[in-house]
């Protein structure tokens, strides 16, 4: 498995540079997955504490993957955004 320190960040002051911390988190966790030769991550804060986290995974075989969380102030994925 890999470590990652990403629930630090969850519920903290929406601003730049926590969305900036999270991002780099989140590409460095993904990243030590072998089968990945790329990721691409974008944030964005939609209100309430709830950050939208769009995921871009580029494998080895040039296939690529976009998911996208919502993930709400304590960390819970919320389903559909709501």
């Amino acid at each position: 498995t890999y470590g990652s320190i990403v629930d630090e960040f969850v519920g903290k002051h929406s601003d730049k540079k926590t969305l900036s911390f999270l991002r780099i988190e989140i590409e460095t966790t993904l990243k030590q997955d072998p089968r990945l030769s790329d990721v691409t991550v974008e944030l964005e804060y939609i209100g309430n504490g709830a950050i939208r986290i769009d995921v871009t995974n580029i494998y080895n075989d040039d296939s690529d993957l976009t998911e996208s969380f919502v993930l709400d102030k304590n960390g819970e994925e919320l389903i559909d955004g709501s």
